[in-house]
């Protein structure tokens, strides 16, 4: 064998363990997707079933730990309306600015109520 074929196939061979334990150590993609969609689903099951501070504590985290999510919209009004059940008026008119400031286009807007829409000019 010569030397150009042996350093051929020890290069191919390295590339191909790294490879694959490169693929091995790194978490498939929608793994993080899962994560974020089960968390954002938590925060909004407590709200349906009325646990409002549960609601606020996930939503919270979830907006903070998935700051590009692709339904951020949807973190930010649930947590508005999470604020709004326990009578945080404030906080519930923060969290609507900043979603009806950053999705001015979303169609959940034609949604919201008009009494929810003026909190946010209040505070």
């Amino acid at each position: 064998m010569t030397i150009m074929k042996l350093f051929c196939n020890k290069s191919s061979m390295t590339l191909a363990m790294l490879t694959v334990l490169a693929s091995l150590m790194t978490p498939p993609a929608f793994s993080y997707e899962i994560d974020e969609s089960n968390t954002f689903i938590e925060g909004l099951a407590a709200y349906q079933q009325g646990i409002f501070s549960s609601a606020i504590n996930i939503l919270e985290n979830w907006i903070k730990e998935y700051p590009d999510s692709l339904i951020l919209d949807l973190g930010l009004y649930w947590l508005a309306q999470s604020y709004y059940q326990v009578g945080n008026q404030r906080e519930a008119a923060r969290y609507i600015s900043l979603f009806f400031s950053v999705y001015p286009e979303s169609p959940l807007i034609a949604t919201i109520d008009h009494d929810f829409k003026n909190l946010a000019k209040r505070y």
